[in-house]
């Protein structure tokens, strides 16, 4: 389910036609409800009775964590077939030049769009199966800032190209301007700064007294985009939490990767435990890659992968300590953290695509490029 909070009736977008986009009238409402926009004004006020229509479509939502310096980046992509006028008239120019009467032609140029109300919200509602008439759903929000529509080749249908990203990715706020010095600790600078933006912050507790590296000045940017620049300056890994508008800040050393827990999600690949997996394969040398049953994944958590089909792909990595073992055999089980995931939905597929690395430091860098400067060093000497 697409949720675009053009004006106070919302437009829903569900495709009827398939089993997974199946929602109750009370389930929309519900959705449409817990996920309105409240950080402007006009989304403030009563939201009326959604308009639901059925399209056949297709949507991405993907979170990249990596390199650091330059993660923590959002991107929505939807194709919707036959889309309703309503949503094509949401991103159409808000200008209007008339020649009905002499008075509209002079008040034409006075007529200019106002970006703070017509911000287009948008959600992504996607069922995870299994849970029978108690739906469970993971949702993710963004602002669409693009939605070309498209004819086919002959001209009897159309397809919006909706692209967006999360609101913290696209909304430049100027209180986020900010300047670091050394006269106090980085952890009392830090919870200034996201207290400012409704944040709140959590450190590890050898980190309270740790002093910033640098004195700088922070020009006005996007929230995540400085939060990113100043954990690359202190060597720190970001680990956002959405919902509880909560930042946890670790350490980008070897010691600072997060403590292993068995009550991280799990997944294999025979079945054995957790998630059913799919689709193994290596990445920037060091990265696992696969593909997984729906959950509601979270940038940087930790997970456990379960060897339960022998693969020497996993011959290289850390064990967990005290493998389980099944019919008499060891099944070797691998601690990791998610780098990148992307949130498929469409009525080929409905997966979710997990990157992760098992070595935390190695995490934060491409292999790659350190594989290249050594080569080159080795030259010059």
């Amino acid at each position: 389910m697409l949720i675009f909070y053009t004006d106070k009736n919302p437009c829903v977008i569900i495709d009827a036609l398939s089993n997974d986009d199946r929602f109750t009238r009370a389930d929309i409402l519900s959705a449409v409800a817990q996920n309105t926009p409240s950080d402007i004004e006009f989304y403030s006020e009563s939201i009326g009775n959604p308009k639901i229509y059925s399209c056949e479509y297709s949507a991405e939502f993907s979170h990249i964590g990596i390199p650091l310096g330059e993660g923590m980046k959002t991107k929505f992509s939807a194709m919707i077939k036959s889309a309703p006028g309503e949503l094509v008239s949401a991103f159409s120019p808000k200008f209007l030049t008339s020649s009905k009467n002499l008075s509209d032609m002079g008040n034409a140029l006075g007529k200019i769009a106002n970006p703070q109300t017509w911000l287009t919200y948008g959600v992504m509602v996607v069922q995870i199966p299994g849970y029978g008439i108690s739906k469970k759903t993971v949702t993710r929000s963004f602002i669409a800032y693009a939605a070309p529509v498209e004819p086919d080749a002959f001209g009897t249908t159309t397809t919006m190209f909706v692209s967006g990203a999360m609101v913290d990715d696209i909304l430049l706020k100027t209180e986020c301007a900010f300047q670091i010095d050394k006269k106090t600790s980085l952890q009392s600078q830090l919870s200034s700064l996201l207290s400012k933006n409704g944040w709140t912050g959590t450190f590890n507790a050898s980190q309270a007294s740790n002093m910033p590296a640098t004195e700088i000045l922070f020009h006005p940017m996007k929230f995540y985009d400085l939060i990113d620049e100043i954990c690359l300056q202190n060597k720190m890994i970001p680990i956002i939490d959405e919902k509880k508008k909560n930042i946890t800040f670790n350490s980008a050393n070897p010691g600072g990767a997060p403590k292993s827990s068995n009550n991280y999600p799990s997944f294999s690949f025979l079945g054995y435990k957790g998630n059913l997996s799919w689709g193994l394969s290596v990445e920037n040398y060091s990265n696992i890659k696969f593909k997984t049953m729906m959950f509601d994944p979270q940038l940087f958590q930790g997970i456990i992968i379960y060897n339960d089909i022998y693969s020497a792909f996993f011959g290289g990595l850390t064990k967990q300590p005290g493998p389980p073992s099944i019919i008499g055999k060891t099944i070797d089980a691998y601690s990791a953290f998610v780098i990148r995931y992307i949130i498929k939905w469409s009525r080929e597929d409905l997966y979710v695509e997990l990157t992760a690395s098992n070595n935390w430091i190695m995490a934060m860098f491409r292999v790659d490029g350190l594989l290249e400067s050594s080569i080159y060093n080795a030259v010059l000497k």
